[in-house]
């Protein structure tokens, strides 16, 4: 975590990002000096071209219309003023089926 956007690393994706085998994701940052919601979402564009979709509050993956995205935000966390130091998946094995 840092104020400075250039040292900040918010996300880590574990042995994935070094071309290992497994999928981890971690989440980190600091404090904000007024409450905000977060967004994590993803876009698999082989997997469905058409929806990103975004962590909900449970835990969830919910798909969210390209074509509506910003009507259909799905926040992941509301009114944070932070830190938020967490890991949401740990060692999935990465294959084509994914």
């Amino acid at each position: 975590m840092s104020f400075d956007p250039s040292q900040a690393k918010p996300i880590g994706v574990g042995a994935a990002a070094k071309g290992g085998y497994f999928f981890s994701l971690y989440v980190s940052l600091a404090e904000c000096m007024a409450p905000v919601d977060i967004y994590l979402g993803f876009y698999a564009i082989t997997r469905d071209p058409d929806n990103l979709f975004f962590l909900n509050q449970n835990g969830d993956f919910q798909a969210v219309s390209i074509q509506t995205v910003f009507e259909d935000l799905v926040p992941w966390k509301q009114n944070v003023s932070g830190p938020v130091v967490e890991e949401l998946f740990n060692n999935i094995p990465m294959d084509d089926r994914i």
